[in-house]
């Protein structure tokens, strides 16, 4: 059965995520959700205060990233959970997925990536393009690991979390929720919640 998405945010993030959808048969986009009207071969179908109108005929996907600030698409996630919305993941056919693996719903597995054995990952967590997450790792809701980010064995990251391109997470690293973490970094520490490395 093929089953009918609509997209929620179509910008950059969105782009990516539709040459995925491009490898699926299962999945055919109906149209995408926005603040207002994009330049799109995709039909425009209303702004997110308009989103209960689609709710039992279709499945949604969050199609929008995040880097400073998690809010917006937070508050989006527990809007669509109060309606009892039926989300789809999208996991790129030229990525790794263990077997062993656990994914919540609504995630993005992008093109490349790699998802390591007995691995955790949380609802509506976006796993860019490039991604490595190696084995017993622990990945909370609504976060975003970018391009070629690097979270090695057994570290664990929080909810609400960003991790920017090219960074290295070492192994056995706690990182808190609500944390933002700049690009091409490598880091060794443990960081608490509600931090900012940059």
């Amino acid at each position: 059965m093929i089953k009918k998405v609509i997209l929620v945010g179509h910008g950059g993030h969105s782009k990516s995520c539709i040459e995925v959808f491009k490898e699926k048969k299962t999945f055919k986009i109906f149209g995408y959700i926005d603040l207002k009207k994009k330049n799109s071969v995709f039909n425009y179908l209303c702004k997110d205060t308009e989103i209960s109108n689609f709710i039992k005929k279709y499945y949604f996907f969050i199609s929008f990233a995040f880097i400073k600030n998690y809010k917006k698409r937070d508050q989006l996630i527990k809007k669509l959970n109060f309606l009892d919305a039926k989300f789809i993941n999208l996991i790129s056919n030229k990525a790794y997925v263990s077997k062993s693996s656990k994914i919540g719903e609504g995630v993005a597995v992008l093109k490349f990536a790699y998802i390591g054995p007995d691995t955790n990952i949380g609802s509506h967590s976006i796993i860019n393009t490039g991604v490595v997450v190696e084995h017993d790792v622990k990945i909370g809701k609504n976060v975003h690991l970018a391009t070629k980010s690097v979270v090695n064995g057994e570290s664990s990251i929080g909810d609400n979390s960003f991790i920017g391109s090219g960074t290295i997470i070492s192994n056995n690293i706690s990182i808190g929720r609500n944390v933002i973490i700049g690009s091409g970094l490598k880091i060794t520490k443990d960081i608490q919640s509600n931090s900012k490395i940059i």
